[in-house]
């Protein structure tokens, strides 16, 4: 799944997040995107993130989940990351800063998701197993 985010229109992260499922558990191994050409995702160059930076969540209803989100961009140098902590419903994504240095602000007005097929990327960054069923009926 592709995911950039931004700061002001600014883009400061853009990631694919390779998923995976065990045990009702979901992770979220976050790949930074740190080269594209004209919007060309034949050639993009990806970097892993380092192991700390899992994103994890774990269904807690149906189509709804919590779970926490490493702070991976901070420094190298430390030694423990500080999280985020997140609930995620089909319509909505609520979160906990749990630290005060944090690039993020806790915001009075919601945040605006958007599901857009912005780019088209290639089969091999979209294949799923056969017996993966979209959460929320997206598909």
């Amino acid at each position: 799944m592709y995911h950039e985010e931004l700061d002001g229109g600014d883009v400061f992260r853009k990631q694919i997040w390779v998923i995976s499922e065990a045990n009702q558990v979901i992770h979220i191994q976050p790949l930074n995107v740190t080269s594209i050409g004209s919007d060309d995702w034949s050639n993009v160059v990806l970097e892993p993130a380092k192991d700390q930076c899992e994103i994890v969540f774990q269904p807690v209803e149906p189509d709804v989940y919590m779970g926490t989100i490493p702070d991976c961009t901070r420094d190298s140098e430390v030694t423990q990351l500080p999280y985020y902590g997140f609930t995620v419903t089909c319509h909505s994504v609520n979160t906990l800063i749990y630290f005060q240095s944090s690039r993020e602000a806790i915001s009075k007005l919601p945040y605006v998701f958007k599901n857009t097929q912005r780019f088209l990327l290639p089969d091999s960054l979209t294949q799923t197993s056969r017996d993966f069923v979209p959460p929320c009926g997206y598909n």
